[in-house]
């Protein structure tokens, strides 16, 4: 499984739910809240998505690098 951390910035992100933008991202498998160190301890939301092979895993770390946003589909 390989988490990405970030903020949903309209509406809401639910497990199967599928990735529009970028392309070739699989649906949400899981949804998990990181909760941050000193001084704030808030918690972030994390997504995670499932891969099969060390290739998949590398696309994935490729189309959700760091400052990329992620378009879900409408439910």
């Amino acid at each position: 499984m390989f988490f990405c951390h970030g903020d949903v910035l309209d509406g809401k992100v639910t497990v199967g739910q599928r990735v529009t933008a970028p392309t070739g991202v699989p649906p949400v498998a899981a949804i998990e809240f990181a909760l941050l160190s000193e001084p704030t301890r808030h918690s972030e939301l994390a997504l995670g998505f499932r891969f099969e092979n060390e290739d998949e895993l590398t696309r994935l770390k490729r189309l959700l690098a760091l400052g990329t946003e992620v378009v879900f589909a409408a439910e």
